[in-house]
């Protein structure tokens, strides 16, 4: 470009002294205003403001993504981890920290799936979001409509939990929904019931919290471990236990060592029965319910039965109880 006006200046003042001092005189001028404006009042998010408040609020669940494109990831990763990121192009993963070791998962890659799908996944308790608002000469570089349609669905289906606004840079934070009206049904008993079947990966994608990225759904499929976590029951803390059944199907007769289960805590599952069936088993037992808000049932298979995995259903039913929603 430089070059461009030099040669244009050259044959528009050729043989004119005064035009092309001033003409060059201006270009000199505006050239140093800009480069002085670059270099003393740089547009760039404050983005080490923002992510200080997400170490010093960190909690365990906590999960965050970059708006308005995946690759602002980078740039939030590099500030995240004090410049040593150990993988500067954000692959998600959660990573320890000294006060939280369980972690902080991101950041969140909307691959083969969208971005609020994902966000819902119960292996989250919060999302935080870095909706950058870069500009280059006063002009966005984005289309805000980007970031302005993910927040208004967030809005909607999550439960918003915090909003900060920093220059070029917004921060918010969700807190994820465990939504049990939609995987429980209301028996006609008075009791409440639901059915999880593995083969259905995406409709489930929400309650398999260790298969974060959509390409791994179908893991649960495959895994000798798999761990589910579902929504309590509405009604709860006054549901005191859950009844469950599993049903497991590998192509052969089961037996009762071929599906181990437990709950969240090593005596939170309580085995009541096992069945074999022409091509697998049923086992039953209860779990406990009280004032938790997410169950978590450990799943894990024999090798022969991982082998041969064909499907999975979990039912989940509690007793009779009058209990509202």
């Amino acid at each position: 470009m430089a070059l461009a006006l030099a040669a244009g200046l050259d044959a528009i003042t050729r043989g004119r002294r005064w035009p092309r001092i001033a003409l060059g005189g201006a270009w000199l001028v505006g050239a140093l205003v800009q480069t002085a404006t670059i270099v003393h009042g740089a547009q760039r998010p404050a983005q080490w403001d923002a992510v200080g408040r997400i170490q010093a609020e960190r909690a365990p669940g906590d999960a965050y993504c970059a708006l308005p494109a995946v690759y602002f990831a980078q740039m939030t990763n590099y500030v995240l981890w004090n410049r040593h990121p150990v993988d500067l192009l954000g692959m998600p993963r959660w990573e320890a920290h000294s006060e939280v070791p369980e972690g902080l998962y991101g950041p969140i890659h909307p691959v083969n799936t969208t971005l609020e799908t994902v966000v819902q996944n119960l292996a989250f308790e919060r999302v935080w979001v870095l909706a950058y608002a870069e500009e280059a000469f006063g002009t966005p570089e984005f289309d805000v409509a980007t970031t302005d349609h993910h927040l208004a669905w967030m809005t909607e289906h999550l439960i918003p939990d915090g909003e900060w606004r920093y220059p070029f840079l917004q921060l918010y934070r969700f807190r994820v929904p465990t939504a049990p009206e939609r995987l429980w049904q209301k028996d006609p008993k008075g009791g409440w019931t639901a059915s999880l079947d593995f083969s259905k990966t995406l409709h489930n994608f929400r309650y398999f919290p260790k298969f974060l990225h959509s390409q791994e759904t179908g893991l649960s499929m495959r895994r000798p471990e798999v761990v589910v976590r579902v929504p309590a029951p509405p009604g709860a803390p006054a549901i005191e236990r859950l009844t469950v059944e599993v049903e497991m199907a590998f192509g052969q007769p089961a037996i009762a060592d071929d599906l181990a289960l437990a709950g969240a805590t090593p005596d939170a599952w309580t085995a009541t029965g096992f069945r074999t069936t022409q091509d697998g088993g049923v086992w039953s037992g209860t779990l406990p319910v009280g004032a938790a808000d997410r169950l978590d049932l450990s799943l894990k298979r024999s090798e022969r039965a991982t082998a041969a995995h064909r499907n999975s259903i979990i039912r989940m039913q509690t007793r009779g109880t009058s209990a509202a929603p």
